[in-house]
Order: structure tokens, then sequence, then C-alpha cells
């Protein structure tokens, strides 16, 4: 088990999955991944080998085409096939969206256990997000008895290591 207050961002089998997936990303869509924010149980201390994802925020120059969307499934579905454990994912977004409120986000591509998916309906994105959100992380609340400070997110501008703080 990890111990807490370590950073597990730098532990082998995560360290393996994020530069694996990086290496792969730039080089069948070099600039693509502008930064990578690794959110979720890593970024709160909570990460438990073998129960935990790897929960990231990608940000790209522009709402990718259909090309790179095509490219970032077979980029997904390698790394999970290469790594069943711990699952890779998260969403793919501008820093234009990362500005605007989140009721807005639709089109947005999200991968979550080796698949990506496009959810172009608001509506049907809200509820997932709200399920998810009630179904996951309040019962993560409720045993955190915590917040966590700012300073305690991890995360990567790309230059900077994964688990790098980039301020």
């Amino acid at each position: 088990m990890e111990q807490r207050g370590r950073n597990p961002v730098s532990s082998p089998p995560v360290q393996a999955v994020i530069e694996d997936f990086l290496t792969a990303a730039d080089g069948a869509l070099p600039g693509f991944i502008q930064r990578l924010d690794i959110v979720g149980a890593l970024a709160l201390d909570d990460y438990r080998p073998g129960a935990s994802d790897i929960d990231c925020i990608a940000v790209i120059p522009a709402r990718p085409d259909p090309g790179e969307v095509t490219t970032l499934r077979r980029l997904h579905a390698r790394l999970q096939r290469r790594y069943p454990r711990p699952y890779f994912g998260g969403f793919y977004v501008t820093r234009h969206a990362l500005r605007r409120d989140p009721t807005l986000a639709s089109g947005a591509p999200e991968a979550h256990v080796g698949r990506l998916d496009v959810r172009t309906d608001p509506t049907a994105l809200a509820g997932w997000a709200l399920g998810n959100m009630d179904g996951h992380w309040r019962r993560w609340h409720a045993r955190s008895g915590r917040w966590s400070h700012p300073a305690d997110i991890y995360g990567s501008d790309r230059g900077h290591p994964p688990g790098a703080c980039s301020g």
C-alpha cells in the first residue's frame, strides 16, 4: 500500500502508465497535449494501488477533429491492453473551455477504462457527471473528512515531470 503523504504519481506503475501515454501521444499527435494535470485520488492523496484509477485533464490546443479522436481512441485502447490496471482516463479540454462554466461543456473527449467517448448532449453529460459525483465522490468525501490544500494537487505542465506542481 502507498504511504500517505508520499507522491504516488512517482510510484513505478503510475509513472510508467503516464510516461507511456505521453510518449505515444507525442509520437502520434505531436504537440497535441499541452498540459496534463493529474486529478482524482492521486491528487487528493487517496490513491489505492489495485483500486484507484489514474485520472487526468489533458489541455489541448483546439477541439479535436475526427482523425484526432480516432487516434486518441487507438492510444487509449493500446494503453488499456498494455496496462490493464490502474485504469487511465480523463477529459481533453482546451484552455478556453477551462475558463467556461462546466455546465456548458459538451463535445470534449472523455476516456475511461480504455474507451474514448465524445459526449455531445449537454443533458446526458450533466447526468453522467452528477451521477459520478453522487455515486463515487460523495462516498470518498464522507470517508476523507478533510479537503486537500491546493498546493497538494499534482499537475504537470509539458516540460515538467508528471507530479511536479506547475503553479
